[in-house]
């Protein structure tokens, strides 16, 4: 499994670059969206869009990343999980947060979330 991993790492590493140098807010991530929708039919799945209205907008308050991922979960199935992408010499309390221009990933976490994906899927299917 592991070299199954790090077969994909490279790709995976160049898709959080290309989402991350273009942010998109929450409920609005039509590009996000749309790369991910491409390379799951290019894999032959079926893929549903659309699932948070398209365009509502809805006025709240400020609200974390897991926090606007379980509203999607309401209409499909998923999972959320932290790689801890801070690099290994840094305080995680001093690092810059996410989506700001000094922020950096650990990307070496990548191949953790790949691994664990991968065995996630694996169970789920074996238990069918």
């Amino acid at each position: 499994m592991n070299e199954a991993a790090r077969s994909v790492e490279p790709e995976e590493v160049a898709w959080r670059r290309d989402i991350h140098q273009h942010p998109e807010l929450g409920n609005r991530d039509s590009r996000t969206g749309g790369l991910v929708a491409e390379h799951l039919r290019s894999l032959g799945l079926e893929v549903r869009t659309e699932v948070a209205g398209g365009g509502r907008v809805v006025e709240r308050r400020l609200s974390t990343g897991a926090e606007d991922f379980s509203y999607f979960q309401r209409e499909v199935p998923g999972l959320f999980f932290n790689l801890g992408v801070t690099p290994l010499d840094q305080d995680p309390a001093a690092v810059p947060r996410n989506h700001s221009p000094p922020f950096f990933a650990d990307e070496a976490a990548l191949l953790v979330g790949v691994r664990a994906m991968a065995h996630l899927a694996i169970d789920f299917l074996s238990s069918r």
